[in-house]
């Protein structure tokens, strides 16, 4: 799992520091963002690098240390139709 590196107070930063995992394996951009113990979205996702997700404004609920980061669309269909 993506847990946080330090406590975050609500509307305090665009930012997430993540611990060792890489974001980029869970997170992409316009993912919705959750805390795992908080029903509120915490925002969405502009941008992922190793350490660190972006988020498109500041985050909307606090985030402790080592909280779990979980993303509320984990799996995404696209799908592509063709004329024949």
């Amino acid at each position: 799992g993506i847990e946080s590196t330090g406590a975050i107070s609500a509307d305090a930063q665009t930012t997430i520091p993540v611990d060792e995992v890489d974001a980029r394996k869970c997170f992409q951009k316009d993912d919705i963002v959750y805390v795992h113990d908080v029903d509120t979205a915490c925002g969405t996702v502009s941008s992922v690098a190793s350490g660190v997700i972006t988020l498109t404004g500041n985050n909307v609920v606090a985030v402790a240390n080592n909280d779990e980061i979980i993303n509320a669309t984990p799996i995404k269909v696209i799908f592509g139709f063709e004329k024949i």
